[in-house]
């Protein structure tokens, strides 16, 4: 990877950078999470904003940034979220890692930046005595995550929401 990459945790002041590369994942698509409208755009927006407040200090959870360039621009981010459940064979200790939001910007993806920025994200999740990690993951982002040893579960996903 190229010596103009920095990884780092996300601060407060990133907020608005943060906002702006997640909308590539949730302000338009056929995903369950994407916004299917202006008013939950606008909705999911304010509360990430606010999640951002109360987490980017959380000790279970890694807002990773991706720096690239002479501006030292963000142009990548992630979150990892530890997860206490029952324990598990590969998760003795109940803690189970949640990768998610894995964002390139579009001008910067074929430089490596996705494979660094997640290589950061699993010594985080080792140095907090996580070792099975579950990643999230899109239609387009299922072939790097299979790159990068993450198998399918046999397991769907469901999703509901409580109204």
């Amino acid at each position: 990877m190229n010596n103009s990459l920095t990884i780092r945790k996300a601060t407060i002041e990133d907020t608005e950078q943060l906002v702006e590369l997640r909308k590539v994942l949730l302000s338009s698509g056929g995903t369950h999470y994407a916004a299917k409208n202006e008013k939950d755009d606008q909705a999911w927006q304010r509360a990430y904003r606010e999640w951002l407040k109360e987490n980017i200090s959380n000790k279970d959870v890694a807002i990773l940034v991706g720096e690239y360039g002479e501006n030292r621009d963000i142009c990548a981010c992630v979150i990892g979220i530890i997860d206490l459940r029952a324990p598990m064979v590969g998760a003795l200790n109940g803690k189970v890692g949640w990768g998610q939001s894995l964002v390139v910007r579009q001008d910067r993806r074929g430089l490596g930046i996705a494979e660094t920025i997640m290589e950061h994200l699993h010594i985080w999740f080792k140095e907090n005595e996580v070792y099975k990690v579950v990643a999230q993951s899109s239609k387009m982002a299922e072939e790097f995550n299979k790159k990068r040893g993450y198998l399918e579960t046999g397991e769907k996903l469901l999703v509901k929401i409580i109204e």
